[in-house]
């Protein structure tokens, strides 16, 4: 299970405890109800069993693709890619397959790059499959790419129909579209809003025909809801770390700096910054999200968490891991560090992290430790809906919306209307 502490030893929920019972309430209701009828409806998905098979079932027919081009924006491209990368890391396709790539952007070079890989795989006679994931069946940058893609498999006389699967809200543009042209749709439950689907066929199908274990994922998030509804408000260890943030965002710490220890984890970093950023920057209010990675960072943001204005409130997230690779004990380096011959670089980071905490503790900068066992589906399933749960238990402290997203429209909106213009 996921430990948390933090630099505050008198740390209480109490200030905000009317706040949080509200949501906390709504959180209950929401699954006593069951089913997908409220925003909040993310939290039953870790009980869908039947979806859940439905997308094993589904992803067989692709798992033996030798490559795989995911076209998603927001949720539908940060979620699969932040566990795909926290399991098997930055440099999974020198080391398995299907290779997966990630087209998230309209940017001309980026996407001809991925365009080169689709034609070579083809032009090889190898496997590949394309997944097109837009809730709303009409994001721009989504559509863009998906056609593009669909014409270079009609262009070397394959049926695109067997090999772009779908993954879309029911009744959607593409649903409908898919569903006349024969594509294999993969459907969304209603209220499942795009930074939280990643237990969702989002972001389980992709990782399904990865061959990731979905089951492991789920049941690590599940432990981690079903934790806080079990022992209450009071310890939920969501509730104290959005208690955290919240008050010291009152007194004008309105960065959140999530500084991690592990650096295949970055794009989990990420995926924490759009859910923070999205859900509760609304109204003139909210907390400006920043990934630090250790220990990089140490050498580019660190100076500023130290010495700069104190408006941050840090969250470290740490990996209890095992001792690896050591330093040798003869190099001739040796005359250089004292103190490092015979060390694992565990204990090194170890070292460094501890230091790291002293430091931010003689500053008096605030913060807290997320600690993980180890990365496993397991822990990172735990950690993603401990931040969603974070992000609920907030939106409910700051008195915002944390489900919508009406900023993000109005880009949406103009985008087509100059498109229509030229």
């Amino acid at each position: 299970m996921l430990q948390f502490e933090t630099s505050e030893k008198d740390l209480s929920v109490t200030p905000f405890l009317d706040q949080l019972q509200v949501e906390f309430k709504k959180i209950q209701q929401v699954m006593a109800t069951g089913g997908y009828v409220d925003d909040r409806a993310s939290l039953n998905l870790l009980d869908d069993q039947a979806m859940l098979e439905r997308i094993a079932q589904l992803a067989k027919p692709y798992q033996d693709a030798k490559v795989v081009i995911l076209v998603g924006m927001g949720g539908p491209g940060l979620g699969a890619r932040a566990v795909q990368e926290a399991l098997t890391g930055i440099y999974h396709n020198l080391n398995h397959t299907p290779r997966i790539f990630y087209a998230d952007t309209v940017d001309s070079v980026r996407l001809d790059s991925i365009l080169k890989i689709a034609e070579k795989t083809l032009k090889d006679r190898q496997k590949l499959t394309v997944i097109i994931a837009t809730q709303s069946g009409g994001t721009t940058e989504t559509i863009a790419a998906a056609a593009t893609l669909q014409a270079l498999f009609q262009s070397t006389g394959i049926d695109p129909a067997q090999h772009m699967p779908l993954i879309t809200n029911e009744d959607s543009k593409l649903d409908v579209w898919g569903d006349e042209h024969g594509f294999t749709r993969i459907l969304v439950p209603p209220k499942i809003g795009g930074r939280y689907s990643i237990f969702s066929p989002v972001g389980l199908f992709p990782l399904a025909v990865l061959g990731f274990d979905i089951q492991t994922l789920v049941k690590g998030a599940r432990a981690v809801r079903d934790q806080t509804l079990t022992g209450g408000i009071k310890k939920s260890i969501a509730a104290l770390s959005a208690v955290q943030i919240a008050k010291h965002y009152k007194t004008g710490k309105n960065i959140h700096v999530t500084f991690i220890f592990a650096p295949e984890l970055e794009s989990i970093g990420l995926w924490c910054r759009q859910i923070m950023a999205e859900s509760l920057g609304k109204n003139q209010l909210g907390i400006t999200p920043t990934v630090a990675i250790g220990s990089r960072e140490l050498h580019s943001m660190f100076q500023l968490y130290m010495d700069g204005p104190d408006d941050k409130i840090t969250t470290f997230v740490k990996i209890m891991r095992t001792n690896g690779r050591t330093v040798p004990e003869e190099n001739i380096f040796s005359t250089l560090v004292e103190s490092i011959e015979n060390k694992s670089f565990q204990a090194i980071t170890e070292a460094i992290f501890s230091g790291v905490v002293r430091a931010y503790t003689e500053k008096k900068r605030q913060y807290a430790i997320l600690s993980l066992p180890q990365i496993s589906a397991e822990t990172i399933g735990s950690f993603l809906q401990f931040k969603m749960l974070e992000t609920m238990f907030l939106g409910s402290i700051l008195g915002v919306n944390p489900f919508d997203q009406p900023g993000v429209e109005a880009y949406k909106v103009e985008t087509k209307r100059i498109l229509a213009e030229k």
